[in-house]
């Protein structure tokens, strides 16, 4: 009896050792991967200190004439799938570009044209997206010459008369240059000086006909075209007083009498200049592109100034800041207009007033509507439910079915899915062209999910 504990621990040894062995190898395994996985997150990030831009630069200007392609180029070797990202915001939520990153140089001519931009490059994996180049802030400005404002056209003026003369501002740039000539070739400059403002007030101009131009300019290397030149025409009072011209027969005079002289128009200041909205739509319509302004309940209202002697107004809306493209546009009789047709995006609008005999102002300076659209609606539970005999059964059901309502205008959807709320890392990154997505999780558990129309 004394020598039984002694025979039950010799019979229970060979029972541990598989034991013993699985634990083992589950340790190993455990550093295998854990190893694997801090050492290619060190590889990765150390690849991500090898990324730096050349061009361009944090804070770089770029001036861009139009007919050239615009070039990315950065340090380091992009692979297969790495994405380079720009966008006008810094968290790259207003995407206006992505494409592959295969090669530096990277040219392209998809920059919409002048503002500010973001650009990065990005690795994305099943788990995660990693930032191989950090966001480079840099601006574009459009070599065309700066918009006039004012004066309209060709002008007569009196002698001893202050003359302002305005322009719009051009992105990113605070000096413009200002001549006057003698000359439409401008071989015989009578004043030449550089401003800082998007206006000016020449002091002293004699009586005769000039020339004038105004173009921006960062330095004497760097600068816009020209403005087409303009004719100013400063005459003595008694001269503006009576234009009649000595020979003209008494039925011209009598008629020049009769006809009043055109008044230039001012141009219409608008207002709230820069709009952001957020577009809702009534419940029941078709949610399709063609629908949408008919269930549109919130459409942009535009807004500007009445201007003197004006019979009308005409307003354009364009998707394009050159206004090179017109989606939408009006001839109203009051200072106010509903763009009952807005789409998501960035749109711009301007508006002119229209006088006697068809007299038309310059264009008002251009206003900016930024417009999204509301998220996606998810329910805030769902409960996915697998019964399965085979290992490979199971995998084959495990395509969560996940559905949210349509969204106006959306052309696609984003969805990410986590095992946080911080969703750092996702667990699933995918885009969908409609309003569901199966998606692939292979364990069970808690996940969570968040969907942004596109």
């Amino acid at each position: 009896m004394g020598s039984s504990p002694s025979l039950n621990t010799r019979n229970q040894e060979p029972a541990k050792l598989p034991q013993r062995l699985a634990l083992i190898m589950a340790i190993i395994a455990f550093a295998l991967f854990g190893g694997g996985y801090y050492l290619n997150q060190r590889f990765l990030l150390e690849e991500a200190n090898t990324f730096v831009t050349r061009h361009p630069v944090p804070g770089q200007i770029v001036w861009v004439s139009g007919q050239e392609l615009f070039r990315f180029e950065w340090t380091g070797y992009a692979v297969e799938g790495d994405l380079l990202e720009v966008a006008r915001d810094p968290e790259f939520r207003d995407l206006v570009m992505e494409t592959p990153a295969p090669r530096s140089p990277l040219p392209t001519d998809k920059l919409p044209g002048e503002g500010d931009y973001y650009y990065r490059i990005v690795r994305r994996s099943e788990d995660q997206a990693l930032e191989i180049l950090k966001p480079v802030h840099f601006a574009l400005v459009a070599k065309t010459a700066p918009e006039i404002i004012y004066p309209f056209g060709n002008m007569n003026t009196k002698e001893d008369k202050a003359i302002r003369f305005y322009w719009q501002a051009k992105h990113g740039v605070t000096k413009y240059r200002f001549q006057m000539a003698f000359d439409k070739s401008f071989e015989q400059i009578m004043s030449d000086f550089v401003v800082h403002e998007t206006q000016t007030t020449p002091q002293n101009i004699p009586v005769g006909d000039f020339y004038w131009r105004v173009r921006a300019e960062n330095d004497e290397k760097t600068f816009t075209q020209w403005t087409e030149p303009r004719r100013l025409t400063v005459e003595r009072a008694e001269n503006l007083a009576s234009n009649a011209l000595p020979s003209s027969p008494p039925s011209a005079e009598l008629e020049k009498s009769e006809k009043p002289e055109l008044k230039a128009l001012q141009v219409p200041s608008i207002g709230k200049p820069n709009q952001n909205l957020l577009l809702r739509f009534k419940k029941g319509g078709k949610r399709g592109l063609a629908s949408d302004s008919n269930s549109l309940s919130n459409p942009p209202s535009l807004e500007w100034g009445q201007v003197e002697g004006a019979q009308a107004y005409e307003v354009q809306v364009s998707n394009k800041a050159d206004f090179s493209k017109i989606e939408w546009s009006r001839k109203l009789a009051t200072n106010q207009a509903t763009w009952d047709a807005a789409r998501p995006g960035r749109g711009y609008w301007l508006v002119r007033a229209i006088g006697v005999e068809s007299v038309k102002s310059e264009y008002s300076a251009a206003g900016t509507l930024e417009m999204r659209v509301p998220a996606p609606t998810l329910k805030k539970k769902m409960t996915h439910q697998v019964k399965t005999k085979t290992r490979a059964e199971y995998a084959a059901a495990t395509s969560v079915p996940v559905t949210w309502d349509r969204v106006p205008g959306a052309i696609a959807y984003k969805v990410l899915v986590a095992e946080n709320k911080n969703f750092s890392p996702s667990k699933i990154d995918m885009k969908v062209d409609r309003n569901s997505a199966k998606v692939p999780l292979v364990e069970g558990g808690q996940y969570y999910v968040k969907v942004a129309a596109v």
